[in-house]
């Protein structure tokens, strides 16, 4: 079906000693129109799954309804980015909107990146080298050499760090405040 109108419009448009490769820009645009191929930015399924939902959803109408800005927070999350050489569009037919899904490799080259933002700007980024193990330890020093510094120049100290519920990043601090809480006399809740 895709070599009908390929080998007719590249029959009717080159001379002999053209090939394939050799097609021009108007040519291929053509093969595209006659394919019925449009051209269509690539889609990403999103990451929230279906349980994390709901609690985010009410999180936010909470703060929505009572009116909280974060202006002294700092939210603060980490991401692998991937190396593609893909681009940003893929040509598929009108309405196709599964072809533009593209394939995950199995063993990308990647790197991390760690940083947040908050009312007053963003934080410097971190680039985290591939095989580094991120944890309490490495954690610590990203705080200590960028964040601290970076809190202290925007909001003289005086700003929340928002982290997320990554394992690595609580379970320290997590025991660190049951045994003060423990020491206290107050009950602890897991």
């Amino acid at each position: 079906r895709v070599g009908r109108p390929f080998r007719r419009t590249f029959s009717s448009a080159s001379s002999s000693s053209s090939s394939p490769s050799s097609l021009s820009v108007s040519v291929i645009k053509r093969i595209r129109k006659e394919l019925g191929l449009i051209k269509s930015l690539t889609r990403y399924g999103h990451s929230v799954r279906m349980a994390n939902r709901a609690p985010r959803i009410a999180f936010c109408q909470f703060h929505l309804d009572k009116g909280t800005m974060f202006t002294a927070h700092c939210f603060t999350d980490e991401s692998m980015v991937q190396v593609n050489s893909k681009g940003r569009f893929v040509f598929v037919r009108r309405g196709d909107a599964y072809r533009r899904v593209l394939p995950r490799h199995k063993h990308p080259a990647c790197l991390m990146i760690w940083g947040g933002i908050s009312w007053n700007g963003a934080t410097p980024l971190v680039i985290i080298r591939r095989g580094t193990k991120v944890d309490g330890g490495v954690y610590q020093t990203m705080i200590h050499k960028v964040y601290l510094d970076w809190a202290e120049r925007k909001y003289g100290g005086k700003v929340l760090l928002v982290q997320d519920n990554a394992p690595n990043l609580i379970l320290r601090m997590q025991s660190q405040m049951k045994k003060v809480v423990e020491a206290q006399g107050a009950p602890v809740y897991d």
